[in-house]
């Protein structure tokens, strides 16, 4: 699998799970709290599944290109299932950064870049 492949792939995946956490957030009318635990958990879970398909530097590439679309959701209050808009954080832009930081130091070693 060639590697603008693997970075589309794995693109794709996360941004139609966030998509479609969006659509049950506003069809079902879930709870903001809810759908935010939800993205977190599965962030994770991503991001430990990435890891091992992924090299670093297509792992920080696909990091950074989530990193500009939390960013850009954000000030844009669009992404309404993991923006807790009535309260000050900025969770979903600092945890692609946090992740970045992580691939950056620890990537080789995979049990410690799991575990950070």
């Amino acid at each position: 699998m060639t590697q603008i492949t693997r970075l589309f792939i794995a693109s794709i995946t996360i941004l139609l799970f966030y998509l479609s956490l969006e659509t049950i957030q506003r069809k079902y009318k879930v709870r903001t709290e809810v759908t935010r635990k939800i993205a977190h958990v599965c962030s994770g879970v991503f991001a430990i599944l990435f890891s091992f398909i992924l090299s670093q530097s297509e792992f920080i590439v696909v990091s950074l290109l989530f990193f500009f679309f939390f960013l850009f959701t954000h000030l844009t209050k669009s992404l309404k299932s993991i923006g807790i808009y009535y309260r000050k954080t900025i969770g979903e832009i600092t945890y692609p950064l946090g992740v970045i930081v992580l691939a950056m130091n620890l990537y080789g070693a995979k049990w410690p870049f799991i575990g950070g």
